[in-house]
């Protein structure tokens, strides 16, 4: 309905991310060309934004907004430690730079619930596990993102294997815009810190 000429619309708009980094885009802008039934339009004056060619064509549409698109993951890192501990495992948003993927720091929003990730046997033994809720993101980083104590212990060296959902959340699955995948391995363990060292004969 409209109000003295004047209607406001609320429209969401999806940036697909095709196989290929490309961007960034700092300078991303978004348009519209509103129509309604009766062929009523924007008029060309209004038009500050060329979307067919931006060298050869004439404005089409009107500019509603500025912002930046950046080609992004998710870092996942291969996390390991005691089968009888729950396992903290690192992750990072990054954004492709034009040569290579950085530190995505302005990142606070991305949703790190468990229902957003798949966790999949991997190798060696069994590992009955699943990510705990609590997890943030901050500053591009992921904060008390972690793999649950398994239940039962496992007998031995066993895996699982983390990805980003593509399913949930509903309205933006994770793997569609930000994709990862990593590992835990419990039951191993790293050697050190060494503080003294003697040969024994």
């Amino acid at each position: 309905a409209t109000a003295a000429g004047v209607v406001a619309v609320v429209a969401p708009a999806t940036v697909f991310r095709g196989a290929a980094a490309v961007g960034p885009f700092n300078n991303f802008q978004l348009g519209v060309a509103p129509e309604d039934g009766d062929g009523v339009a924007a008029r060309s004056a209004d038009f500050d934004i060329d979307t067919v060619n931006v060298v050869a064509a004439a404005a089409n549409h009107a500019r509603v907004g500025t912002t930046a698109a950046l080609y992004g993951r998710l870092k996942i890192d291969n996390a390991y430690g005691s089968e009888l501990l729950r396992l903290p495992v690192p992750l990072a948003a990054q954004f492709w730079n034009g040569n290579r993927y950085v530190a995505n720091a302005a990142d606070n929003c991305t949703p790190l619930a468990a229902a957003n990730f798949n966790v999949a046997a991997g190798a060696g033994v069994a590992v009955a596990t699943a990510i705990e809720a609590g997890a943030t993101m901050v500053n591009g980083s992921g904060t008390n993102f972690r793999l649950a104590r398994p239940n039962p212990t496992p007998a031995g060296k066993g895996s699982v294997r983390l990805s980003t959902s593509a399913a949930a959340p509903a309205a933006a699955p994770l793997n569609s815009y930000l994709p990862g995948i990593g590992g835990g391995t419990f039951g191993v363990y790293k050697s050190g810190p060494v503080i003294f060292t003697r040969e024994m004969y």
